[in-house]
């Protein structure tokens, strides 16, 4: 498969979500505020909740994420396309699974 460097900046961006989240998570489980951890971060709570969705869509179904980070969406636009992604039944399901694991901070 022949990937444009364009691409591949957009899947740079796309671990940069996931990456900070997970940065998030684990000083969360160290015992230190989330929003401690968000401002070590140097995000707002603002982004935190858009950047949660999306790489909580990540996390849940990598193919439709990756799908989503391909169309190079802002975002917002990124973030309603997560949001709507989430509400579906089997993607609801293992969203919860993975919440119950604690691998997903709860809302």
């Amino acid at each position: 498969a022949v990937v444009s460097t364009q691409s591949t900046g957009k899947q740079q961006q796309t671990t940069n979500y996931e990456a900070v989240y997970r940065g998030i998570l684990q000083r969360v489980e160290e015992g230190v505020p989330v929003t401690r951890a968000m401002g070590e971060a140097h995000v707002s709570r603002s982004s935190f909740y858009r950047l949660k969705i999306i790489a909580e869509l990540a996390m849940v179904d990598r193919c439709l994420y990756d799908e989503l980070m391909e169309e190079g969406l802002s975002a917002g636009a990124m973030r309603e396309r997560c949001l709507i992604a989430l509400q579906d039944p089997a993607t609801k399901r293992k969203r919860e699974e993975l919440l119950s694991e604690g691998t997903l901070l709860k809302d």
